[in-house]
């Protein structure tokens, strides 16, 4: 028997938002807890569901916060939509997300007016009824609704935030479409992180 309660774990899937930062603010411990993991060698994903900012802002963001992580150790829901587009070819698509993320699709063709997907981050501030409207008509015109997440919110220096769940949930409403969620919690994310350790 051994002291070492880590022992049997063979590796670690770790947030990001919420568990080593909340917005621009590092956790307290959040660095050493990683250093101290990185130590006994045990592999590490950091698993996240952000769409705000591509894989390169992301490894930028936890260096700038000197939390101690390789680029190839972050497993983003951007990562696991471009495989999952991938494995259905070169679909045109219709993009709800913002400048840094939508570089992370650039082998993918846009199609505004008759996609095959509309594909849905967070926009921030850019919803409003005109967007869901022209979403519902695609929707309605045969395209596949691809929700990156279907978060119901989520923690920010200033409180908790409505997150883009909430269309999401609007759009399946209005249209009867089930979307295909990509993101945490889904068990096909989990199963793809633990692949890529």
């Amino acid at each position: 028997m051994t002291d070492n309660p880590l022992v049997d774990i063979r590796g670690f899937l770790i947030d990001l938002d919420g568990v080593l930062y909340v917005g621009e603010a590092r956790i307290e411990g959040a660095a050493e807890a990683i250093r101290a993991l990185k130590d006994l060698r045990i592999p590490i994903r950091f698993t996240t569901n952000t769409t705000t900012r591509s894989l390169k802002e992301l490894y930028d963001k936890l260096l700038n916060l000197d939390v101690p992580v390789k680029r190839e150790e972050i497993f983003g829901v951007l990562q696991a939509a471009v495989a999952f587009l991938r494995r259905r070819g070169r679909p045109a698509c219709r993009f709800l997300l913002t400048e840094g993320p939508l570089s992370e699709f650039d082998e993918f063709p846009q199609d505004d007016p008759d996609p095959e997907f509309v594909v849905v981050g967070d926009i921030g501030k850019k919803w409003d009824y005109n967007l869901m409207n022209e979403i519902f008509a695609l929707l309605n015109g045969g395209a596949k609704l691809l929700a990156l997440h279907k978060g119901k919110f989520w923690q920010t220096e200033e409180g908790l935030r409505v997150d883009i769940g909430a269309f999401v949930a609007g759009l399946e409403y209005v249209t009867g479409q089930e979307a295909v969620v990509l993101g945490k919690p889904s068990e096909d994310f989990f199963r793809l992180a633990v692949a890529e350790m």
